[in-house]
């Protein structure tokens, strides 16, 4: 079973998945904030996904501490602790992780877009 709920944030709503008491995606919605239904497990670790996130939107410097699994393959999975290594308030370029994991700057790209789980897992720094 797994567990679904809707925050209210400054950048819009969004939507927070979870199962196996791991959070799987989070993306923006247009839909009503709700709260988490589901597996009991798996609403708590979409609350405190939620609360973590209210957090880091008082400050970004707020580092997340959640289980996580997305699905992706190896290298997305390289690209996506390469970001998630990244310290809040320094950037790196696409050429950066793609030096890191020993890839193209282009394929590294490709890899952050499909990020599945945006904010907890920096798309951008």
């Amino acid at each position: 079973m797994a567990a679904y709920g809707i925050i209210r944030s400054p950048t819009g709503n969004i939507a927070i998945h979870a199962d196996q008491a791991a959070i799987t995606k989070v993306f923006w919605t247009d839909d009503p904030p709700r709260h988490p239904a589901g597996d009991p497990d798996d609403i708590f670790i979409v609350d405190e996904a939620a609360r973590q996130l209210a957090a880091y939107f008082e400050d970004p410097r707020t580092e997340f501490d959640l289980p996580l699994s997305a699905t992706g393959n190896d290298f997305e999975h390289a690209v996506w602790r390469a970001m998630q290594d990244i310290p809040p308030g320094r950037t790196a370029t696409y050429g950066d992780l793609g030096d890191a994991v020993g890839r193209p700057a282009r394929a590294v790209g490709g890899a952050c877009g499909r990020n599945p789980i945006p904010i907890i897992v920096p798309r951008h720094r």
